[in-house]
Parts: C-alpha cells; structure tokens; sequence
C-alpha cells in the first residue's frame, strides 16, 4: 500500500468511527427522550434499560453505517480539496479513481461487516430488545378495528419457527398453528401442528394437535403423536405475535429462505413481500458502496462552503437515495416490480451514476 493510500484510508477510518458513533449515540438519546415518560411510570430497572439499549446497538449499526460511510467519504475528499492536498495529487499523475480506492475498499469491507452483523447477530438481539420493549417499557396499541392477523409468523427462542393462519389480539388466541424445530444446522427435526392455540395462565396451551420428528433426509420417524391439549414451552408471549411483521429482522438469510419455501403459498402477496425483504439482505450491504460512488464526484466539484458544503452533499444524496429506495422496496412488494429488481434498483442506479460523474469529473 502506498504512502497515499494509507494517508487516505487514515483519515477516512478517523471519520468513519466519529460518525458511527455519534449516529449511536444520537439514535439512543431520541429514543431514550422518545419513551423515558414510560420508562419511568413502569419504574423499568436500569441494568434492564442497558440492557434494551446493549441489545438495539446492531441494529441501530445496520441501519445508520452507510449515512455514516458516505458523511466520513464526502468529510474525507472535501478535507483533501480544503487543503489543496488533492490538486497536489491530481498533478503529480494520479487520477481521481486512484484517490477514491482506498475508500472503495474500506466501504466494500464496511458492507461485509453489515452484512455479517445483519446476518448473524441483529437476529440474535433483536428479539430480545423487542421483547423488553413490548413487555416493560411500551405496550402495543392495537388498532381498535382490526384485531385479527392473518399469516402470523415468528421466530422463536429454541430455533423454531412458529406460523399461525390467524392470530387475535383481543382473545390471545392463536388458529392452525404449525411450528418448524431445526437444529444447529437449520435442519428440520421436529413439526407440530395444532388447531387452536391459547393464552392462559402465563402459557400457550395447544388444542388438537399431531407432533412428528424427522430425520435429515425430513422423513417422518416413527410414529406420529397426537395430543387433545398441550402445554407449550413458548417463551414468547402474546403481544409478541402482533409484531409478526418483525419477521425479516429476526431472521437471517438462510432462516427467511427456508421459511419463504416452507410456508408462504406461491403468488401470494406475503410470499411476494417476503422475497422483497430476503432481496434486500443482500442489497444492504452494498449501500454504502453505491452512495459513496455518486457522492465522491460531487465532493471533488464542491468549490465553495468547504465541510459544510460537503455535508449538505451528503445529506441530499442519502435523502434521495433512501427515497428512491423506497419507493422501489413500494413497488416490488406490490407486485410491480419483481422482488429482485426493486430491492437492488437503487443500488444499481447510484453505481452507474456514480461511475458516470466520476468519469466526467476532471
């Protein structure tokens, strides 16, 4: 690695540390402001607030890194050009993407961090930061119409996978239930089925049901036990079921999958929504790689305004990013716009953008 690149890739690590941790930081404070009325009505212990908050920082990493990589980029190239370090470099023969590789490498190694954390920790944690959410510190308000779910499905402490045809919120009641058992390498061993589900005296009571284990080919071992009332080993508890739309985030890739081919019926607008979601999983990483290559050409042609300038670079591009973003995440999950194209639609417009202004950029 060259001198050039290490005093590049320096200083945009400096940055990109400030700014991951001052999106955490700033995250946690809107949100401890947001719910410290209920935090201290239902006198919620302090290491139990840690403890919510210890949990919610993976999430909160996912979901702020590529507005932190693209700030730390523009706060980078603007420095170099404040300083006129970048005419030095431009004059002593290198070009701008000869500059900017450092950075590409660092965003490229920032995205597989995300997805990593995303793939294998946010689903560990996240449950557990809802959970203490819902049962201590804000109580779900359920809509005062709508008090029945269709196609309720979590997932489960234990590595289970636990799907309802409906669930209602107002008798705690769960209908044709089907719960998936896998093992340490996501291989079904166990399905249960039941009728009606219930909750009572602190536990899911099952009604009507058949267990079967399975072996890894996912044959059927020995002979099917049937039950007229169970009680279930579920540590979750009602309200749990009424954020079924939560399922994504506490699910990895490979958990999504197979639950999208195991229960979610072909054409459906669930099965459709839920590729949108495991699409996206492998689109977020890239984030951070797709706005660095349009905000790096605007951070070079910036003239005046200096570092504040730049953030106000970065800001406008990320605001437009996530906006089309979303709106093509919109698009697919109305069945406009195939799952795949709408969740890397905006990643592979800002790329081809940004290779375009970086190639007109002189």
């Amino acid at each position: 690695m060259q001198i050039v690149d290490r005093y590049v890739l320096k200083e945009f690590i400096l940055s990109l540390i400030y700014c991951v941790t001052a999106f955490i930081v700033l995250y946690i404070i809107v949100d401890l402001f947001n719910y410290i009325d209920e935090m201290m009505r239902s006198q919620v212990p302090l290491q139990l607030v840690f403890l919510y908050y210890g949990t919610f920082i993976p999430t909160i990493f996912v979901q702020t890194a590529p507005m932190a990589a693209l700030l730390a980029a523009v706060y980078t190239l603007s420095n170099l050009k404040r300083f006129n370090e970048l005419t030095a470099l431009r004059v002593s023969g290198l070009s701008l993407w000869k500059i900017i590789k450092p950075l590409i490498y660092m965003t490229a190694l920032l995205g597989i961090c995300v997805f990593m954390v995303n793939d294998r920790v946010v689903p560990e944690l996240a449950p557990i930061s809802s959970r203490i959410k819902e049962e201590n510190i804000k109580e779900i308000d359920a809509p005062e119409k709508k008090t029945i779910i269709e196609d309720v499905a979590v997932f489960s402490a234990g590595n289970r996978i636990i799907y309802a045809r409906s669930y209602d919120m107002r008798k705690k009641e769960l209908r044709d239930i089907i719960v998936h058992q896998n093992d340490a390498s996501q291989n079904l061993v166990m399905k249960l089925s039941a009728q009606r589900g219930y909750w009572e005296d602190g536990k899911w009571i099952f009604e009507n049901g058949t267990t079967y284990r399975l072996n890894e080919a996912g044959y059927i071992i020995g002979i099917p036990a049937s039950f007229n009332r169970k009680t279930m080993d579920i540590k979750e508890k009602p309200n749990y079921f009424a954020q079924r739309g939560s399922l994504p985030e506490t699910m990895n890739y490979r958990q999504l999958k197979t639950y999208i081919d195991k229960f979610a019926s072909k054409g459906s607008s669930t099965r459709r929504g839920l590729l949108v979601d495991l699409y996206y999983k492998t689109a977020l990483p890239f984030i951070s790689l797709s706005v660095l290559f349009v905000a790096s050409p605007f951070a070079f042609m910036v003239q005046r305004g200096g570092i504040f300038a730049g953030f106000g670079v970065s800001i406008l591009v990320g605001l437009t990013f996530f906006t089309v973003q979303g709106m093509s995440l919109a698009l697919g999950k109305a069945g406009i716009l195939p799952p795949i194209a709408s969740a890397w639609f905006a990643n592979a417009l800002f790329l081809f953008a940004g290779v375009y202004l970086m190639n007109r950029c002189r």
